[in-house]
């Protein structure tokens, strides 16, 4: 917005558009903030991207453990070892009782 209303109105009069790029590329401090800030924003996404790549791997295995308890609870586990289980895992905030 704020390079919109700067070329509108400022950019095209007198040259002032390409003093400015002169200036900022004459100076080693703001060459060097803009790298940080174009280094940070290409951090934070690639990090975001990782952060959703685990919410959905937990997300999976988190399916993939109601699966397998609802399948082979009967057989192989009794009640209250399952009660234990789930009690401990929403300790961690991991809820194992169903899908949602």
């Amino acid at each position: 917005m704020f390079g919109i209303v700067y070329f509108r109105n400022i950019g095209t009069i007198h040259g002032s558009f390409a003093r400015l790029y002169e200036s900022i590329m004459s100076s080693s401090f703001l060459i060097f903030l803009l790298a940080v800030f174009i280094v940070s924003f290409v951090y934070l996404y690639w990090l975001a991207k990782e952060i959703d790549k685990a919410k959905k791997k937990y997300e999976t295995l988190r399916i993939e453990t109601v699966d397998k308890f609802d399948t082979t609870w009967l057989k192989s586990i009794n009640f209250e070892t399952r009660s234990e289980i789930s009690i401990e895992m929403n300790s961690y905030d991991i809820n194992i009782d169903y899908k949602g």
